[in-house]
This record gives structure tokens, sequence and C-alpha cells, in this order.
């Protein structure tokens, strides 16, 4: 089954102090959240940067974001098997 196309014209997408435009014609709903959170990505990056965080801060908030992500994929795994 091919995923849904969505053509709903330009979406603003804002984060931080930059705002970027999200070009969705002939992009699926994937494609279009994967672009977005490249742009919101390199936003926090730069805002960090901005506000004086180094290297290894930005990295080390990277991975406190993975473990969080992390632990719920396992709590929700767990759930799942107890069901």
């Amino acid at each position: 089954m091919m995923p849904a196309m969505i053509s709903i014209g330009c979406l603003p997408v804002t984060a931080g102090t930059v705002s970027a435009r999200l070009c969705t014609a002939n992009m699926t709903e994937r494609e279009t959240k994967s672009r977005a959170v490249k742009i919101l990505a390199k936003s926090i990056y730069r805002d960090l940067e901005a506000q004086g965080f180094d290297e290894k801060q930005i990295v080390a908030l990277a991975t406190e974001l993975i473990s969080e992500v992390t632990s719920k994929m396992s709590r929700t795994d767990k759930a799942q098997q107890l069901a």
C-alpha cells in the first residue's frame, strides 16, 4: 500500500529564532515530518550555540534525549508484552 500523498502547500515551521517553510507538494506525511525534524534539530543546535553551550554539552543533551526515547520504547514494549 502506498503512503498517502499530501499536497497542502507550504507550512510555516518555527523553532526557536529560526523560521523555515516546508513545501509539502508531492511529499508524503513521513517525508514532511522527517524534513521538519532536520530543520528543528538545526535550529535547536544554533540556539544552543548562541546561548553559549559547547559541543560536549550539546552531545550530552542529545544523549539524554535518546535515553528518554529508549526508556519510553522499553516501557511500551513491556506493557504490550503484558497485555
